[in-house]
C-alpha cells in the first residue's frame, strides 16, 4: 500500500469521527522522494490555527513513513 493511499485512509477515517479538513485540522503532507530519502518524511492533522508550514504546538498527529519497508513512527501530542 503507497503512502497516498495511506493519507487518503486516515483521512477517510477522521472524518468518520467528525473532523473536517475546512475547520477541524490542516492536514500537513512532505511525503515526496527528496524528503523520503532524507529520513524527513512526514504528514498528519494540525490544529487548525496553526501554520501551514513551520514549526507548531497544541494538538497534532504526525506520520513518520518510509518506503523501505521499515516501521512507520506515529507520534500524538
Amino acid at each position: 500500500m503507497s503512502i497516498d493511499n495511506i493519507r487518503q485512509f486516515i483521512k477517510e477515517k477522521a472524518e468518520q469521527f467528525g473532523a473536517n479538513n475546512d475547520k477541524s485540522y490542516i492536514d500537513r503532507n512532505n511525503t515526496g522522494q527528496e524528503a523520503l530519502q532524507d529520513n524527513g518524511a512526514y504528514f498528519g492533522f494540525i490544529h487548525p490555527e496553526e501554520e501551514a508550514s513551520g514549526p507548531f504546538h497544541d494538538f497534532s498527529l504526525t506520520i513518520f513513513p518510509n518506503d523501505q519497508g521499515k516501521p512507520w513512527l506515529i507520534r500524538s501530542g
